[in-house]
């Protein structure tokens, strides 16, 4: 097994600040997320399937949509759920699938531990869902949430962690309401712990993070993310996906194979650009100042918002990424 990056608070703390964009900049604080105003939007994608997804304008960092979308299977059997948003909407979540079906929640799948995904955990685990997500997401949220994560999950509630979890390896599969759920480790992309949803019979695959619409690229160097594996994660999509599977990521909106193509060749293009940079000795304001992204801003919705107030741009988060990446120094 490949060794775990270290993280250190300053760059977990960064990394929740860009999730949450709770942070105080130049002595202003960011605006917070109006969790009180976010309300859920379904839409029903396969005949027992739906997604939710959190209100636009709400969530500073995540402007088209807050928070994470939510998948879940619904039937006679209960309901499973893929993702669980932020732990202060909870109560708005159970209403959103209650209007879907009256079964019990019996599982929910985290695509990976960041908090706009798992801070509801504990409180549906409560209603007696098996929490169940990647061992290293699990390592992940067994980490202290600094203070500036605010009420977005509860910090040191035990029924938050997973229960059952799973590395790398062959799909789990679980088999509810007449569909076959399959559970698909990949490399560490976006975090270290990332795993993508196939439904079977519906033909549709949720994928969290490892793919988004709405800005770059969001490769957590400080949660294990690395740009290698978002390449090879978005391979196994691919792989995974035929022209008419429904894709459906974490953030923007939803897609086929065929967006995620070039999603994939648009970040090996981008790697391309600022390696060969690096490789003229340019340094990496120099190669923020050329825009490596610059092709593909006027088509990504989102690439030059701040990701934090006062912080980078997505553009310029994705390109930082890139050339730590290809920088570092190689044990």
């Amino acid at each position: 097994m490949a060794s775990r990056p270290v993280r250190s608070g300053q760059g977990r703390a960064w990394t929740i600040a860009v999730a949450l964009a709770g942070l105080a900049t130049s002595g202003a604080q960011a605006q917070g997320i109006a969790y009180a105003k976010i309300e859920l939007s379904a839409k029903k994608i396969a005949p027992n399937l739906y997604t939710f997804t959190g209100s636009p304008g709400d969530d500073p960092v995540h402007p088209d949509a807050a928070g994470g979308r939510i998948t879940a299977l619904v039937g006679p059997e209960g309901v499973l759920m893929v993702d669980a948003q932020y732990a202060p909407i909870t109560d708005k979540v159970v209403v959103a699938i209650r209007k879907t079906s009256d079964k019990p929640i019996r599982y929910l799948i985290n695509t990976h531990a960041h908090l706009d995904h798992t801070g509801g955990n504990a409180a549906i685990s409560a209603l007696g869902a098996l929490v169940i997500a990647r061992e290293e997401s699990r390592e992940e949220m067994l980490a202290p949430l600094p203070a500036i994560a605010g009420n977005a999950a509860p910090p040191r509630v035990p029924a938050r962690l997973p229960v059952l979890t799973f590395g790398m390896g062959g799909p789990m599969k679980i088999r509810l309401d007449g569909e076959t759920v399959d559970l698909i480790p990949v490399p560490p992309a976006h975090t270290a712990g990332d795993a993508i949803i196939k439904f079977e019979t519906a033909d549709v695959l949720a994928v969290g993070d490892v793919y988004r619409n709405y800005g770059y690229p969001f490769i957590s160097l400080a949660d294990g993310g690395t740009l290698k594996g978002m390449v090879a994660a978005l391979d196994v999509v691919m792989n995974t996906a035929d022209p008419d599977t429904l894709i459906v990521p974490g953030h923007g909106g939803l897609v086929h194979r065929a967006d995620v193509v070039v999603y994939r060749d648009m970040i090996v293009a981008v790697a391309t650009a600022v390696q060969r940079m690096i490789g003229q000795g340019r340094s990496q304001r120099e190669i923020l100042q050329a825009r490596p992204t610059a092709p593909y801003d006027g088509r990504t919705p989102g690439g030059q918002d701040p990701v934090v107030l006062g912080g980078p741009t997505s553009a310029d988060r994705f390109v930082s990424e890139i050339y730590s990446e290809l920088t570092k120094v190689k044990s």
